[in-house]
């Protein structure tokens, strides 16, 4: 988000990675609960914390449009959506292949459930059941009815441990999905049901025709649940992402940073490095967007650091380098873990600063799960956050360097 948004702001952009982070394999969804105020807490005034996640919610929907893969919602209503633990998720902002399945939405439903045989990621019969459960008991606001069936999926040589990634890549096929919908079909009087809740496997490149296909040919609204990693949804995100930047002009160079000049408490080069390339890059301004653990971000050695820069990591708000991982995790699986709080903290404009407090470099900012304070897995905001601060941080660096044609 950061690079495409200064690269439509109008600063040479040049985004360098060794891979994709954890948005590849996330559900797809942008949640925005609790950004507002969490950005609020940073920049220190309410009406720039609002104005600028309206701003940054409109670019991102325009930019996956852009790209081709649209989402909707907005960061003021919230979506409840089905996921594929059986269970649902609160979230702001998803692709237009999980919003028919918005409980929101509907006051009751008739839901079919299909499963694939030899695809275990996703058990038709326990969602059906689950979703039910939920329903009777009041925790969803539809009422549900729900049933569940299997099929034999068309064109693979094989029944048995099938992948997401696999099954995805076939219904790119219009020809594959018509056979589906027929198997579908056979098996089911689709006039007993108001929607069909299928897989996260519609289409790796062309999810939108499978979902049009799909709704067309059963006249009935479809959706795919949200994903467990590994998460096709995540990965189209990841290539809509990529397909935003290039149409804004980031160049996007595939290496790994093995050091950096700096003077005067700025940074004034960067060295990159894939295989026998090397890369040395001038920036006038740098946005650090690594990501924590799975980006790696973050890592523990002897204590947890900033592999790049070898910035201070705070947990909550605090600066222990040696704290040893006992201190940072609890026993209790699904309590809050402060481990994953871990990270950079940032001054008003997302200047990383030392433990005293103090700018480490002038024309260096951070954005993303970075960030001190940001539990990516329980805390409020999610990739809601890397949105919001790498809009922000664009922004910033516009205004630090003060014309357009600069490099970032």
């Amino acid at each position: 988000m950061a690079a495409t948004m200064a690269a439509k702001s109008g600063l040479g952009t040049t985004l360098v990675r060794q891979g994709y982070g954890a948005t590849a394999l996330s559900t797809g969804a942008v949640d925005m609960s609790g950004v507002a105020e969490w950005l609020r807490g940073i920049v220190k005034n309410s009406e720039m914390a609002h104005r600028t996640v309206d701003a940054a919610v409109a670019d991102f929907l325009e930019f996956m449009a852009e790209a081709n893969y649209p989402y909707a919602g907005s960061q003021d209503e919230s979506l409840t959506l089905i996921n594929a633990m059986g269970t649902v998720k609160s979230t702001h902002l998803a692709p237009e292949t999980a919003m028919a399945g918005n409980l929101e939405s509907t006051e009751s439903a008739g839901l079919l459930f299909v499963g694939i045989q030899g695809y275990s990621d996703f058990d038709a019969k326990y969602l059906g059941k689950s979703l039910r459960f939920l329903s009777e008991c009041g925790l969803v606001r539809s009422r549900l009815e729900t049933a569940s069936l299997e099929i034999e999926f068309p064109r693979v040589a094989h029944t048995a441990n099938l992948n997401s990634f696999e099954l995805a890549q076939l219904l790119d096929d219009g020809e594959v999905v018509l056979e589906m919908i027929e198997r579908i079909q056979e098996k089911a009087d689709l006039h007993q049901y108001t929607h069909l809740a299928l897989p996260p496997i519609l289409g790796r490149d062309n999810s939108g025709i499978v979902l049009a296909i799909l709704q067309d040919q059963t006249a009935l609204p479809c959706f795919e649940v949200l994903s467990l990693p590994p998460s096709v949804p995540g990965l189209r995100l990841q290539r809509a992402l990529d397909r935003a930047m290039k149409r804004q002009g980031v160049r996007i160079i595939h290496a790994g940073v093995k050091g950096f000049v700096e003077s005067q408490g700025c940074i004034r080069s960067i060295q990159a490095v894939a295989k026998e390339t090397e890369y040395e890059l001038e920036p006038e301004a740098v946005i650090l967007a690594t990501g924590k653990f799975i980006g790696g971000g973050i890592q523990r050695t002897d204590r947890l650091r900033e592999p790049i820069f070898d910035l201070p990591v705070f947990v909550d708000n605090g600066y222990t380098p040696d704290v040893g991982m006992g201190a940072l995790l609890t026993e209790r699986f699904v309590s809050e873990q402060r481990i994953f709080k871990a990270g950079l903290k940032v001054d008003e404009r997302f200047h990383p600063v030392s433990p005293d407090g103090q700018v480490i470099y002038s024309n260096l900012m951070a954005a993303g799960a970075v960030l001190a304070g940001h539990d990516y897995i329980l805390g409020p905001g999610g990739s809601g956050i890397s949105v919001v601060s790498g809009h922000l941080c664009a922004q910033v660096a516009l205004d630090q360097l003060g014309s357009e044609g600069a490099c970032v």
